[in-house]
């Protein structure tokens, strides 16, 4: 089973399998109170409710650790970061929702608006796929892709009233 680690943000860390959130225990970046989210249903929970993972208060029955914040020992974990768990590796999704919808914004002032909403969807669709696999920064460009549509679709309007008048004359 995988999980995503949360930090004090709601960011998620991951995915990790079972042996990672071990390793991870085990380096101090896990403590029994960290929020963790199941990769299959969703579901958030503590992470000493995932089975084995904590025994007798500390990890796999030993006595809880030491403050991994006090005096850092060679090779230990570094403060300030030995509390968390890597970052999320990202994917292109946002970079190609930001492109499409910037670009599509400038389409939408031109005469090729029809392409200015098209670019906003692809926007839309990759921005939900990026937030949808846990990508915090997804929230920019989903909006911007919406500015896209919503200035293509006036644009769009525009552009047709603008034709209609040059051909009766006005």
């Amino acid at each position: 089973m995988n999980y995503f680690v949360l930090d004090d943000a709601g960011n998620p860390y991951g995915p990790a399998d079972e042996a990672l959130l071990r390793q991870w225990v085990q380096e101090g970046r896990i403590q029994p109170n960290t929020t963790i989210r199941d990769t299959t249903t969703g579901t958030a929970m503590l992470a000493s409710a995932v089975p084995g993972l904590f025994v007798g208060g500390g990890p796999f029955g030993a006595p809880p650790a030491s403050n991994p914040y006090s005096s850092p020992q060679p090779g230990g974990p570094v403060p300030g970061y030995a509390y968390h768990p890597r970052p999320l590796s990202g994917s292109n999704d946002v970079t190609v929702a930001w492109v499409m919808s910037i670009v599509g914004i400038v389409c939408a002032f031109c005469v090729c608006s029809l392409i200015g909403v098209g670019l906003g969807i692809g926007g839309v669709i990759f921005a939900r796929r990026a937030a949808a696999a846990g990508d915090p920064r997804a929230q920019g460009p989903l909006m911007c892709s919406y500015a896209s549509i919503g200035l293509g679709a006036v644009m769009l309007v525009v552009n047709i009233l603008g034709f209609a008048a040059m051909r009766s004359g006005f």
